[in-house]
């Protein structure tokens, strides 16, 4: 008896992993590019900056004219004095043609950190205008989708 239930409970744990592990491959495009966007706010939110960087296009160019490492750079001396940090996305649209994605929603960010932190989460919080998001994926991967570019119209001067 005992050892039916172990060999059913068994059986029912790698039926369940084989399901969690091939779910993504049958995901639409657009859940797809949802679970990335969380993704690169999560790694952020931990100040995981390796990872954010390789989930950034070497081709990146954002609406203030940043490029690539300077973005992250950017990224880099806004956050990292936060010791919490956050981020809370909510999808307005995700539109997909081909490889490219445009993800457009609005971003608020909670957090404590020293003095001039609450600026920073002020002005991010206080936006109206959605930001917009701009994945490119991979053609020879197709589930390696980078961030090409990030904009919001009401804050697309951050180098002044």
């Amino acid at each position: 008896m005992m050892r039916r239930l172990i060999a059913w409970l068994a059986t029912v744990l790698v039926m369940a992993l084989c399901a969690w592990l091939v779910y993504p491959f049958f995901l639409p495009a657009s859940a797809k590019v949802s679970r990335v966007q969380a993704r690169i706010f999560d790694r952020a939110a931990h100040h995981d900056w390796q990872k954010v960087e390789a989930m950034v296009s070497a081709k990146y160019l954002d609406a203030a004219g940043m490029k690539k490492e300077e973005a992250i750079q950017t990224a880099k001396e806004l956050l990292e004095p936060f010791i919490t940090l956050g981020f809370e996305w909510t999808n307005e649209t995700v539109v997909v043609e081909g490889s490219k994605a445009t993800v457009t929603g609005t971003l608020r960010m909670r957090g404590t950190g020293p003095v001039g932190s609450s600026a920073i989460t002020d002005r991010v919080n206080k936006t109206e205008k959605p930001w917009v998001f701009v994945w490119q994926r991979d053609d020879f991967d197709r589930s390696d989708w980078k961030l090409m570019s990030a904009s919001n119209a009401e804050i697309e001067n951050l180098k002044e």
